[in-house]
């Protein structure tokens, strides 16, 4: 290839880059109300937002055609909750009490907040590999990811990358990354 052929194509493959690495969880299609669940279905399917407490949310991404394992992060039961759900041409807002998830449509892609202060925001959102799979959250360089419930990890979860298999390590001193399902 020659290099003039480069340059003509070179603006097409940044804006094909760019896009997708900005993709988040797709563009908003539609979303409904299903008991204390807000789900948003966008072009790569579904984001189910569930209200747990008045103090907590819980989100689950639903892609189409990958098959979801149950979750052990929570009991499955939830308090009943008083939530309110606004929809706005940028964004769904889903309320409780003081804590708000602003789902916004087009990449989907969301943010807490507390009382009007942001608490946590996606970066690039949710994003889907053959091999890994999670979220970037945008986050200050001097903020860490601590705990998580575990005690084979050390406290400061930022970057890690836990593989999804469990892989008996014997004889750890203060971490191990083998002893996860993900």
């Amino acid at each position: 290839m020659n290099f003039s052929v480069f340059l003509r194509y070179l603006p097409v493959v940044v804006t094909l880059c760019a896009t997708a690495a900005q993709a988040g969880f797709g563009n908003y299609e539609g979303h409904e109300i299903r008991g204390q669940s807000l789900i948003v279905t966008s072009n790569l399917g579904n984001l189910h937002v569930t209200a747990l407490n008045d103090s907590s949310f819980e989100a689950h991404y639903i892609e189409k055609g990958v098959k979801q394992l149950p979750s052990f992060a929570t009991d499955g039961t939830s308090a009943p909750v008083a939530t309110v759900v606004i929809d706005r041409p940028d964004a769904v807002v889903m309320t409780i009490g003081g804590l708000t998830a602003v789902v916004n449509k087009n990449p989907v892609r969301i943010a807490y907040f507390k009382s009007g202060e942001l608490l946590l925001a996606e970066e690039h959102g949710y994003f889907a590999y053959e091999t890994l799979r999670g979220f970037r959250f945008s986050l200050d360089n001097d903020e860490k990811i601590l705990g998580g419930g575990q005690r084979v990890l050390g406290m400061d979860r930022r970057g890690q990358r836990m593989p999804l298999y469990n892989k008996a390590h014997y004889g750890y001193t203060t971490e191990s990354n083998q002893m996860y399902y993900g």
